[in-house]
């Protein structure tokens, strides 16, 4: 872990390299790595930068190990959804907060695609690369 301890990730192209800024929208995505094997994975830590609507306060941290085979786990802790503990949370609020990971997991791994990365993926998936199959 000597090269690249984390950082911010965005996955827009800087089109002006020689200019003094970079301006992004926010979305940005933090990334600390926690363990990993050159050979046959990594583990690392992303919380989520992204924009909420008013009155949303939203603190998400995934735990990723990504696999040399492609596969991909996401974990997270629920402590609580709007006004429901851990221990109280019903099957709607659950479903919902589904929805939300699934997107935003998708997000987090845009922003670390290359590009190459994400033109073999819209090969593989002949152009359709954002309704590729997901298991929540």
């Amino acid at each position: 872990m000597d090269r690249c301890q984390g950082g911010l990730f965005t996955s827009l192209i800087d089109n002006r390299p020689t200019d003094t800024q970079f301006e992004v929208p926010p979305g940005l995505t933090e990334v600390r790595i926690l363990d990993y094997d050159p050979v046959r994975y990594i583990n690392f830590e992303a919380e989520i930068n992204f924009p909420e609507d008013d009155g949303i306060v939203q603190v998400e941290n995934f735990g990723i190990h990504l696999n040399v085979d492609g596969t991909i786990f996401y974990g997270i802790k629920v402590d609580a959804i709007l006004d429901k503990r851990a221990d109280r949370i019903s099957v709607d609020l659950l479903s919902r907060l589904l929805v939300d990971i699934h997107q935003d997991s998708s997000e987090i791994m845009d922003d670390l695609l290359s590009s190459y990365q994400t033109s073999l993926l819209d090969m593989v998936f002949l152009g359709d690369i954002a309704n590729r199959g997901k298991f929540n």
